[in-house]
């Protein structure tokens, strides 16, 4: 393990347990995890590096103004802007650009691939199946009677087996035919397109997001 990744892993496992600050109803999150180099660099381009920049200017401590100085000083960026959210002075980031922020931080603060090559091709050998997904509709008590289980299910989608998901419920099937951005299930995780969030008070980490999007790219397979 490099020295970089044995410093990110207890703040991605940090993520992934109790989310980041950020992820909540006060702002929505992204679908997806944010580039580094499209997404997360020009909002700090936007809020910081004005001071941050190279060199520093305005007393700011460090630049902020490559990936590596970045993750250098994550936990600092970490705090002053979604935790504390002092930084920038005078007024916190945009909640858009919060979500960038936190949705990247929660991650683990992934670099970009050099090239298309670099990322490899999908394993397909490791997708989800209901036997991940299962699991954590459990955990939130979404598959229990008075929710989305029993005699009369919650909207009539009965979430206890796999072929009740596959039924779906009164306004159809929740898979999107595989694209998770067409998915009930997942609209409903995020409180978008009109969905009420689920579950009902609390919200799903982020890498349980992620798990449930890949589920449904992955063609949503029982096993």
């Amino acid at each position: 393990m490099t020295r970089r990744a044995a410093w990110l892993a207890p703040l991605a496992l940090w993520a992934t347990q109790i989310g980041c600050p950020g992820f909540g109803d006060e702002y929505a999150t992204r679908p997806t995890v944010p580039s580094y180099a499209a997404d997360v660099k020009p909002v700090l381009e936007r809020w910081c590096t004005s001071c941050h920049g190279e060199p520093p200017t305005s007393g700011a401590p460090m630049s902020l103004t490559s990936y590596e100085a970045v993750v250098e000083h994550l936990e600092r960026v970490r705090v002053r802007t979604l935790v504390q959210q002092t930084m920038p002075p005078g007024g916190g980031l945009s909640a858009d650009d919060r979500a960038v922020l936190a949705t990247w931080i929660a991650a683990g603060a992934p670099p970009d691939p050099e090239s298309p090559a670099d990322a490899g091709p999908p394993d397909q050998g490791q997708a989800p199946t209901w036997a991940d997904i299962q699991p954590v509709l459990m955990t939130y008590g979404c598959a229990f009677d008075g929710c989305h289980a029993g005699a009369a299910p919650q909207i009539g989608l009965d979430l206890s087996s796999y072929a009740g998901f596959l039924a779906g419920g009164n306004n159809g099937p929740v898979h999107g035919d595989g694209d998770p951005d067409a998915s009930r299930l997942i609209d409903s995780l995020y409180g978008r397109n009109g969905i009420a969030r689920m579950p009902l008070g609390g919200a799903v980490t982020p890498a349980e997001r992620a798990l449930f999007e890949a589920w449904i790219q992955a063609g949503y397979p029982e096993e």
